[in-house]
């Protein structure tokens, strides 16, 4: 049975981001890689582990950042508050900074400063990486409905799920890494920002899966396959 939930899982995933804004790779894809690495490594207690690839998935994209926020709190919920544990997680999640520091500022001689520009995004969101005017889109409430259709089916799934956070701390901690994943949508309004939550919601699934009816699995999960049908030519 577990196999079987794992297998439709993972396909309901693989759906479900490709539904999102095309049937191409996005940066955001990575980041949910290193998520559920971490979260599978943060389980088995493999601290440094879990923040050397949590720092993977910001080197990946740098909205990759706002996930040590919940990973903290479940450091702290899942293992209780212990001294090492804090110190081993934050140590593997300075690893992959220090090699990018020592290789670029020390090797290749390039400026601080140029690095944390780059490092801190502004360049792409004016658009001056691109020689344009700037990258960003409409940020009204329509335009961001729009481009969370894919979200939204998965809200309701959730929904149906009836998990009640003020009785599960971890449930609530990853409520909340679905909203914090959920900031640069409102920094810029792209479809494909929304996959940054998608890590979180599954593994609420996952959590949940018993409480849900299979009927209504396999109904979103068709209605995201059938907007793959909108991609087919890209």
């Amino acid at each position: 049975m577990n196999l079987w939930r794992s297998i439709f899982l993972s396909l309901f995933l693989f759906i479900t981001v490709l539904s999102s804004e095309g049937g191409y790779i996005n940066l955001e894809v990575y980041i949910m890689m290193f998520v559920f690495i971490s979260f599978w490594l943060l389980m088995n207690k493999y601290f440094f582990w879990t923040g050397l690839f949590l720092s993977l998935g910001f080197f990946s994209k740098q909205y990759g950042l706002l996930n040590f926020l919940p990973f903290l709190l479940l450091v702290l919920i899942y293992h209780k508050y212990q001294y090492k544990n804090f110190i081993n997680f934050l140590s593997g999640a300075l690893v992959p900074l220090l090699l990018f520091l020592i290789y670029f500022v020390l090797i290749q001689d390039v400026s601080f400063l140029s690095l944390l520009e780059q490092l801190n995004g502004k360049s792409y969101i004016n658009g001056k990486s691109y020689g344009q005017t700037g990258m960003a889109s409409s940020k009204s409430l329509f335009s961001i409905l729009a481009g969370s259709k894919v979200f939204t089916l998965l809200l309701i799934l959730l929904f149906f799920l009836k998990i009640k956070p003020l009785n599960n701390k971890i449930d609530a901690v990853l409520i909340l890494s679905v909203v914090v994943n959920l900031i640069p949508v409102f920094i810029q309004n792209f479809e494909h920002y929304f996959i940054l939550s998608f890590p979180y919601i599954f593994i609420l699934i996952t959590r949940n899966y018993f409480q849900v009816s299979n009927v209504v699995l396999v109904l979103i999960s068709d209605f995201l396959f059938l907007r793959l049908f909108r991609y087919k030519e890209v």
